[in-house]
């Protein structure tokens, strides 16, 4: 009986690491969305053109100039790109960070009933 017990509670901790990856994972991509927005944001923002490094590449970039009524080029999956306005480019990336976090909200609920649930089959064990 303890042996079925230390291996679920294995199956569970190697769950978790898998589960705490995914949710790291989920976090790096909220704060990206999060930068992208600010970004979008600021060229909604510009007043007349403005010149900038626009980046091609790690390290790498060209100059160019943006202007207020700028289009950007979006990748919407299964690589293809459209052309938005900068306020359906921010809605869209709205929209992609409410289902990240509705995901997160998912996962951290689950990381927390395992914890548990490796907790009280930790006291089993030891019993």
């Amino acid at each position: 009986m303890n042996d079925e017990k230390m291996m679920e509670l294995q199956s569970i901790n190697e769950y978790l690491e898998k589960l705490q990856g995914q949710m790291s994972k989920m976090q790096e991509n909220l704060l990206e969305l999060n930068s992208i927005s600010e970004a979008l944001a600021s060229l909604q923002n510009l007043k007349g053109e403005q010149s900038a490094f626009l980046p091609l590449a790690s390290g790498i970039f060209v100059k160019g100039m943006l202007k207020p009524d700028s289009t950007v080029m979006m990748n919407v999956g299964q690589g293809v790109v459209v052309e938005k306005n900068i306020t359906e480019a921010i809605a869209l990336i709205g929209k992609q960070k409410k289902n990240l976090e509705s995901i997160w909200e998912k996962a951290d609920k689950q990381f927390d009933e395992l914890v548990e649930k490796a907790q009280s089959l930790q006291k089993e064990i030891e019993g």
